[in-house]
């Protein structure tokens, strides 16, 4: 669908992409299009920069579809194109965001893992004690009651 343009000269350099091939008309289904700030007063919304009547944004029209319901409004003119630089940077910014903080949490998973493969197991550890202390056991006597100390001795022994 198009809108004519009634006001040609507030249109932005960045807005071009969105005019129709004799340029004197606005494609209300482009795929770029995103909804600005606008002021309604009465019946009507108004561009809250330059304060042209707002475009219609007709979403449903993409791709052959046949939905002419209004999906939004924008402007063409310097502060609505500069707002959609801002939209866009922000997503941008928290794409990146998003980005770091799985990095981060990999990196986190990482050195935790790390960690737990450098940490001896329970049972190893406890070998090791029992095994140094047999070993400065200096008789038969002192290795029953270790072996008592952790439930291995049986009173029929």
């Amino acid at each position: 669908m198009e809108t004519i343009l009634k006001t040609p000269e507030l249109i932005d350099d960045r807005a071009k992409k969105f005019l129709n091939y004799n340029k004197d008309s606005f494609d209300t289904s482009h795929e770029d299009l995103i909804q600005t700030k606008t002021i309604k007063y009465k019946y009507y919304e108004y561009c809250s920069y330059c304060s042209c009547l707002a475009l219609p944004i007709q979403a449903g029209l993409r791709n052959l579809g046949e939905n002419y319901n209004t999906t939004g409004k924008t402007c063409i003119c310097k502060g609505a194109m500069d707002e959609v630089d801002l939209i866009k940077n922000l997503a941008d910014l928290d794409d990146e965001l998003k980005s770091f903080t799985n990095d981060m949490k990999l990196k986190k998973y990482e050195l935790k893992n790390k960690h737990i493969e450098n940490t001896s197991s329970v049972e190893s550890i406890l070998l090791n004690i029992i095994k140094e202390d047999i070993q400065k056991s200096a008789n038969i006597e002192d290795i029953v009651e270790i072996l008592k100390d952790i439930g291995l001795n049986n009173d029929n022994t």
